[in-house]
């Protein structure tokens, strides 16, 4: 809108000409930041500056603290998933089995769909969350069978029931992240392990996913990234553009559940890939993460990963200021040392040691050795896990 909103019944009738129908129910949600209207979840949003509300009666105080010319969108509150409501199979039983068992046609670990249909999934030790897109998908899912822990598979595809999300290929994996600890926040497994779907990636450096998975010291940890290579985002250096986008998004979106706002800059593992501790997500309330899905989930931003969309489009700037913060978010200091994950060139712990140790890293600090090298022995009781470590062993496998 470019006049000033003066009544709450302007806005209404301009949310209600905009949405255009006259025979649909309108949810309206006050912000400080503006006021979105949708037409049944359907994410028809009105948009405007904070400037152009300042005189609305009842927007004082409410929704966001603060204020940031940021576009709001709604998008459908999604309930715990229960069998009534079709999206859980029916029949399954609960045959106690710990370790992971996905289908990857369906995208359903029946491991993970048990204690969904018993409301028990925080008597799960540890749980992947892992963002998909494309089908088939974009990235080869097969290594998660090669791995020992349940997995809650999240796709931006359609026609997968509770593992689809309903905003599409929107928000990269912070939308998938948010949507996890929204709909479980009450029955959040003990440990979470955030992915991005890919068994190998650069940010990994030698390390492949499924190797950190059959060897991470989770038990030990509250907080660990499972991503090898360094990042730093200070006020000088080649990051400083980006330590501005941090400095700008950090009040508004932070909402005093942050604390200060590090000067100093931050350093941790890169690429928002780690495991963390429900009592760490549990630190901040629901609506703290509701606001962040509201910010990764609007089909009005774009989210396109490319350094040539900072400060253009503010999606880009979400997904960047996320990737710098979930350390912090889970409690961490800012600036994070190699004192967690050692300075070392690592070795393969699985091989043989009567063959040459094969290097793992390429450079000292982009090491995980004080972090991976806990063999989980839930490894030995899933079949497609125990191939996966027989055969990175060398052991002969019978057909």
């Amino acid at each position: 809108v470019s006049r000033k909103v003066q009544t709450w019944s302007a806005v209404l009738d301009e949310g209600y000409r905009r949405a255009g129908g006259i025979d649909s129910e309108y949810k309206v949600r006050r912000i400080a930041v503006g006021i979105v209207f949708s037409n049944e979840g359907q994410g028809r949003s009105f948009r405007g500056p904070v400037s152009e509300l300042q005189n609305v009666p009842g927007t004082e105080g409410a929704g966001y603290k603060g204020s940031a010319l940021l576009t709001k969108h709604y998008t459908p509150e999604e309930e715990y998933p229960t069998v009534e409501n079709g999206m859980l199979e029916e029949g399954v039983l609960d045959d106690g089995i710990r370790y992971g068992r996905l289908n990857l046609t369906t995208l359903v670990d029946e491991t993970m769909e048990q204690a969904m249909r018993r409301k028990a999934v925080k008597d799960l030790p540890v749980v992947l969350i892992v963002t998909s897109y494309a089908w088939p998908p974009k990235f080869d899912l097969s290594w998660i069978q090669r791995q020992p822990w349940p997995a809650f598979v999240s796709t931006k595809e359609p026609g997968k029931r509770v593992h689809s999300e309903p905003w599409g290929n929107i928000g990269q994996e912070d939308a998938t992240y948010f949507r996890f600890i929204t709909m479980f926040y009450d029955d959040l497994p003990e440990r979470m392990v955030f992915l991005h779907g890919h068994n190998k990636a650069w940010h990994q450096e030698g390390y492949l996913m499924e190797y950190i998975l059959r060897n991470a010291c989770f038990h030990e940890q509250q907080y660990m990234s499972v991503n090898a290579f360094p990042v730093v985002r200070a006020p000088k250096g080649a990051k400083a553009n980006e330590w501005q986008i941090l400095r700008k998004y950090w009040d508004v979106l932070g909402q005093g559940e942050l604390g200060p706002f590090p000067k100093r800059g931050l350093r941790e593992k890169c690429c928002a890939q780690f495991m963390v501790h429900r009592d760490r997500v549990l630190k901040h309330p629901k609506s703290f993460y509701e606001i962040q899905r509201q910010e990764m989930t609007d089909p009005g931003k774009t989210y396109l990963r490319s350094m040539k969309q900072m400060n253009v489009h503010v999606g880009f700037d979400l997904v960047l200021f996320y990737e710098s913060i979930w350390h912090v978010m889970w409690g961490e200091k800012p600036w994070m040392s190699d004192e967690l994950y050692g300075t070392c060139i690592d070795r393969n712990i699985e091989r043989d040691h009567s063959l040459p140790p094969q290097i793992m890293n390429k450079q000292s600090t982009r090491c995980m050795h004080r972090v991976v090298h806990c063999p989980a022995p839930l490894c030995e009781e899933s079949p497609t896990c125990k191939a996966a470590l027989d055969k990175a062993r060398g052991v002969a496998v019978a057909s």
